[in-house]
């Protein structure tokens, strides 16, 4: 808690004034004219207060005293158990500059394109319910000097008879370029998809860290380390370099294999700082009965005001305006288009199929991703579940690959059989290709019900189960990490 010097009232971080303000008095102070004696000299960690989620075992620092209560993580509403550790301590600070009035505006926007989103998810307490969050992001500087040699084919050629001649050239050119600001974050509870959904931040905006800043906020601890993303970071730079060079005019009437060239252009990470980044942060908890409970996570760049979210579907509405727009369609054709019987009984069967072969393309790329294992973060710290052992359905684990199941394969098999054996027999009943079509619409619609589960699960989490080490371990660990 930092004091006002005048009225001994907590001081917070202001974000329309930018300064420490009390709101008892009225004092205005910079971050940087109240320091705390234990912040007062320059040391790689500084003492926080840690608030440990008894639920979800989620970890967020503060320099407020008051006890947290609501975790940002798993969106309990509980007294967060409190203790006093040290974080690693970052470099530069972003502030916030956008309110939670800017925040919630983002969000309406965000949502309003959402036409099949829960009610629930627009309701005043969800959106009261964001929590301002500072994630701390490793900044990386690259660098490169050397010189780039390319063989390049003139885009005119030539015919002589049967043959064409087309002239080669060897381009050379020496670069040297200096890359700065580019940023990942460094937490691995922070999903890497709403990080980059949210990105980017202007970090022409960075200021030095003070502790101050953090008063009136809550700030992830780090625990993924720089080279995490490293490589990332020299593929983003040796493509901008080569879309570069490839623009260059001396180049405009030749051809460039960019693959040859852009090895050449990788360059070395150079400097790496860790830096706290503001965002407002929603979790929203989903209760279903008989069922495990869910998250729902919604970010929104406390810089720019950029928002994104993971938004489930609401099967009522989705339902209701499928119906809706089935019934338009069915008229439209019932009045343009000339449908037999045999024709949408076939029509029918190809729909069941395309239908079943998409539903099982998307499933091993949703059970990838459910489980986190794209998210170079969540793998970096250690809280992911594989895939392959991972079933996000039930929430447990499994021994094999996904497999039809019995089902799924009689609806497949038996719309086949009966468009086949109708096709072939053709019976004089009109009834039997129209219930034939019916049973397999039926069959099309369960598909449908399940990607929409399995969408659902994409987009809501399990409660996160972090085991995560304390901002003084993960600070330890990285310093170690850093000198080795």
């Amino acid at each position: 808690m930092y004091e006002c010097p005048n009225c001994a009232a907590n001081l917070r971080f202001s974000i329309e004034k930018q300064k420490l303000w009390c709101e008892a008095c009225g004092t205005e102070l910079s971050p940087y004219e109240v320091v705390k004696d234990r912040d007062a000299e320059e040391r790689e960690v500084f003492e926080v207060t840690v608030f440990t989620c008894p639920q979800c075992g989620a970890e967020i620092v503060s320099e407020d005293t008051e006890a947290a209560a609501f975790c940002s993580f798993c969106g309990g509403s509980t007294i967060l158990d409190s203790r006093i550790s040290e974080a690693r301590r970052p470099a530069h600070i972003i502030p916030f500059t956008r309110t939670k009035a800017d925040c919630a505006a983002s969000y309406k926007k965000l949502v309003k394109k959402s036409l099949f989103m829960p009610s629930e998810l627009m309701s005043t307490k969800n959106i009261d319910s964001f929590r301002g969050i500072y994630i701390p992001y490793w900044m990386y500087e690259t660098e490169l000097e050397g010189h780039v040699c390319a063989d390049v084919a003139s885009r005119h050629s030539t015919y002589k008879g049967n043959y064409e001649y087309v002239k080669h050239y060897n381009y050379e050119t020496d670069v040297k370029t200096n890359y700065k600001g580019m940023t990942f974050d460094a937490s691995g509870a922070f999903s890497d998809n709403l990080s980059n959904a949210i990105a980017p931040f202007d970090t022409t905006q960075l200021q030095p860290f003070t502790p101050s800043y953090l008063s009136g906020f809550y700030a992830d601890t780090m625990d993924v380390n720089w080279d995490t993303y490293s490589e990332d970071v020299t593929d983003l730079v040796a493509e901008d370099c080569t879309e570069r060079l490839m623009n260059d005019p001396a180049l405009r009437d030749y051809k460039v294999d960019a693959d040859k060239m852009k090895p050449q252009l990788t360059p070395s990470v150079g400097k790496k700082v860790l830096t706290m980044m503001p965002v407002w942060f929603m979790s929203i908890r989903h209760k279903e009965p008989g069922k495990e409970d869910r998250i729902s996570y919604v970010a929104v760049n406390g810089q720019t005001g950029e928002a994104a979210g993971d938004l489930p579907i609401s099967f009522g509405k989705y339902f209701i305006g499928s119906l809706i727009l089935a019934a338009a369609i069915f008229a439209l054709m019932f009045f343009t288009v000339s449908l037999n019987r045999v024709s949408s009984t076939v029509m029918s069967c190809i729909l069941l199929i395309t239908m079943a072969i998409t539903y099982y393309a998307q499933e091993n790329k949703i059970r990838k991703w459910e489980s986190g294992e794209d998210d170079k973060g969540q793998k970096a710290a250690h809280i992911l579940t594989p895939a392959k052992n991972f079933d996000p359905m039930t929430g447990k684990r499994i021994k094999q690959k996904l497999s039809a199941s019995g089902f799924d394969k009689f609806k497949i098999v038996c719309g086949i059989l009966m468009t086949v054996l109708l096709v072939w027999v053709m019976p004089i009943y009109d009834w039997m290709f129209y219930a034939a079509s019916i049973l397999q619409m039926a069959f099309i619609f369960h598909f449908i019900y399940k990607l929409m589960r399995r969408y659902n699960l994409l987009t809501t989490r399990r409660l996160p189960q972090f085991n995560r080490t304390g901002g003084d371990d993960s600070a330890k660990e990285a310093h170690k990490a850093e000198l080795d």
